[in-house]
């Protein structure tokens, strides 16, 4: 079913409602529960009936390698038994680098995998620090400023020097980028021990483009869906 969407991208990208509406067609893609010519809508349910389950689609997420780039996934399995591909959480990464794909197109995308993965782990909310909106960065530092005020009382928030805020806003700005910028996130992945110094993505990145032989890796976006 996923194929089936990804095959028709430009429909599924104008929402749930256009997906829905997307007839099954014939081909190779096509589960064999899922009869042809029925809209999505209908195959859902039809398919629904058979299984005894209401068959709900949650939401729909494309992303298009970028030129000269590659994308990614991963689906994080809700048992160990769970059918391959399956799950509550996945993760979509389109990776690129000026070089192209290089000497090793397999590694470059086993590199978007385990970005992938990590995504799905550390759930970020913002690919760069320079891709947060400015509105959404001002209200986080209000938020902040209000926390910190309450923190030490109206007396102590009363004298606290505009340089000293400051600093203290900064500081907690910086935390944020760490907990919700995937560049600034440490990487979360399995191949890691605990021995190794765990790193920032874009540290990560730097020293993956150069096992690769390529000047840089670029995250060019990403989707996290999260049922």
């Amino acid at each position: 079913l996923a194929q089936m969407i990804a095959a028709a991208p430009d429909d599924a990208a104008a929402g749930i409602e256009a997906a829905m509406n997307m007839q099954i067609r014939d081909g190779p893609n096509r589960p064999p529960q899922l009869r042809t010519g029925a809209t999505l809508s209908e195959a859902l349910l039809e398919l629904g009936s058979v299984l005894g389950e209401k068959l709900v689609l949650g939401n729909v997420h494309i992303l298009s390698p970028p030129p000269g780039g590659i994308v990614a996934g991963y689906v994080h399995p809700k048992s160990v038994d769970s059918m391959q591909g399956t799950g509550r959480m996945a993760g979509l990464v389109s990776l690129r680098s000026p070089d192209g794909l290089g000497s090793s197109p397999d590694a470059f995308h086993t590199t978007a995998s385990r970005l992938a993965r990590h995504i799905v782990a550390a759930q970020p909310r913002f690919v760069s620090v320079d891709s947060i909106p400015a509105e959404t960065l001002r209200k986080e530092r209000e938020v902040f400023k209000a926390a910190h005020f309450e923190q030490i009382g109206p007396r102590m928030a009363g004298t606290i020097t505009e340089e000293v805020l400051k600093k203290v806003l900064d500081g907690k700005t910086n935390k944020f980028y760490q907990e919700y910028v995937l560049a600034c996130q440490e990487l979360v992945s399995p191949q890691v021990s605990s021995e190794k110094k765990v790193v920032p993505v874009a540290e990560w990145l730097e020293a993956e483009a150069k096992q690769l032989g390529l000047s840089r890796i670029l995250v060019e976006d990403f989707k996290l869906a999260v049922l």
